[in-house]
């Protein structure tokens, strides 16, 4: 029997609302960002049902991963 260890994962999930009582054309309704370990996810929620996701290795965002190894 083999056994895996899975390393313990930092997240860090943020979810608001367009500010504004009124929401822009073309602005998303709900922003939802999450950051897991070395990954930023984004979420946009807009009005008519459409919904955008994208997906950004923070290495190629901020630069190389500071993490110790």
């Amino acid at each position: 029997m083999t056994s895996h260890s899975t390393p313990e994962l930092n997240i860090e999930c943020y979810r608001g609302r367009w500010p504004d009582p009124e929401v822009p054309p073309h602005e998303p309704t709900w922003l939802t960002t999450r950051i897991a370990d070395v990954v930023l996810r984004t979420v946009n929620v807009f009005a008519d049902g459409r919904i955008e996701r994208n997906s950004i290795a923070l290495e190629e965002r901020k630069g190389t991963d500071a993490r110790p190894s």
